[in-house]
């Protein structure tokens, strides 16, 4: 038997919504952002264009430096767990630590149709309760929006109910 839990997920909502103003604000968000103490801002904002771009080609070759050893990882674990299981072991020990083979259940959705008629019905079946639960019928799905979808809902002239637009001011950074 579920317990009823403490927190309404409709207060939970409420207090989410009330945190997003503080940081957003009445006219959108918050401009006063707080730089690093070691940070030096540039003397112009031509040379902080410039700057910005050296960062972020310095950041590219640290990426493809990560990405190769992200691959030598992967490769490395995908040859334990193929090797371990064929010598009979579920482990194995070097000098600098132990690796263990862990074997657990990850959830795949193998009809989505059925997973969204459970929820609605879920959802329904608590509504018609009125016991402020059926929010949480939802907490199998992760809360995000997919954006290429919305966008073009929105350049096809279709409003979606509960769903806002912010402001959010970005940089398109390309070379010289």
């Amino acid at each position: 038997m579920a317990t009823k839990p403490k927190t309404k997920p409709a207060d939970l909502l409420k207090e989410r919504a009330e945190q997003a103003k503080k940081v957003a604000g009445p006219e959108g968000p918050d401009r006063s952002h707080k730089y690093s103490p070691k940070w030096k801002p540039p003397k112009t904002a031509a040379a902080g264009a410039d700057l910005l771009w050296q960062v972020q080609q310095r950041k590219s070759d640290a990426q493809k430096a990560v990405d190769a050893i992200e691959a030598e990882e992967k490769d490395l674990k995908a040859w334990l767990v193929e090797t371990l299981p064929a010598s009979g072991a579920s482990g194995i020990a070097g000098k600098l630590c132990r690796v263990t083979l862990v074997r657990k259940e990850v959830p795949r959705v193998e009809d989505w149709p059925k997973v969204y008629a459970g929820i609605v019905a879920e959802y329904q079946r608590h509504a018609k309760k009125k016991d402020g639960l059926q929010d949480g019928a939802f907490s199998l799905l992760q809360r995000r929006l997919t954006e290429g979808a919305v966008k073009e809902a929105w350049e096809a002239g279709q409003a979606i109910d509960g769903v806002g637009k912010f402001p959010v001011t970005t940089l398109s950074v390309g070379k010289a």
